[in-house]
């Protein structure tokens, strides 16, 4: 993974608090955009260049809004998507279940810091590095996969196939899109 960091422009920890040590301290990240997800205000949080601060159980949801407005801002990659996943418009539908306002309201999360992660992440090389509160979550799966969408839109795996029958990413063609109860 250090071979990954040092060569992306963006760094995305999604639920993580990495030790940096483990990351030859600080270092690795000069001249890189950090973005943190995470409810808590860790230090890396701190230092970085945008902490989503979202509420516990609200990482699907995001995950699956960031995928719905690469959509709308034309910013995913598209002979990428075309060439190497299966069921994106099924996907996009679905993303579209998710209603935006009180979603974000939900998830404790505005417009604005959608628009600034899109805004990061367009047109650059990426990282998304997960663990810690999404490993912990009932609904890890459904987490992982929709935060995995979210990186394929991007264009972030390699041309070397998916591990699926297809060899392509097979995007989520359903889920139950309600809101945890509180």
């Amino acid at each position: 993974m250090q071979k990954e960091i040092k060569e992306s422009d963006v760094i995305i920890f999604w639920g993580k608090n990495p030790k940096l040590s483990s990351l030859e301290p600080l270092e690795v990240l000069k001249n890189k955009k950090v973005i943190v997800i995470d409810p808590i205000k860790t230090e890396i949080a701190k230092m970085a260049d945008l902490h989503i601060s979202i509420k516990p159980k609200g990482d699907f949801f995001l995950a699956m809004l960031l995928c719905r407005f690469l959509y709308i801002y034309e910013s995913a990659d598209e002979e990428y998507l075309q060439k190497h996943t299966a069921g994106f418009e099924d996907f996009y539908e679905l993303t579209q279940s998710i209603r935006i306002v009180s979603t974000l309201k939900e998830i404790d999360v505005n417009l604005g810091e959608i628009e600034r992660v899109i805004e990061l992440v367009e047109s650059k090389k990426v990282i998304i590095i997960c663990g810690g509160g999404v490993q912990k979550c009932r609904d890890k799966d459904d987490i992982l996969r929709a935060i995995d969408a979210f990186g394929v839109m991007l264009g972030l795996y390699g041309e070397g196939g998916f591990d699926t029958p297809s060899g392509k990413f097979e995007f989520i063609d359903e889920h139950d899109c309600t809101l945890p109860s509180k």
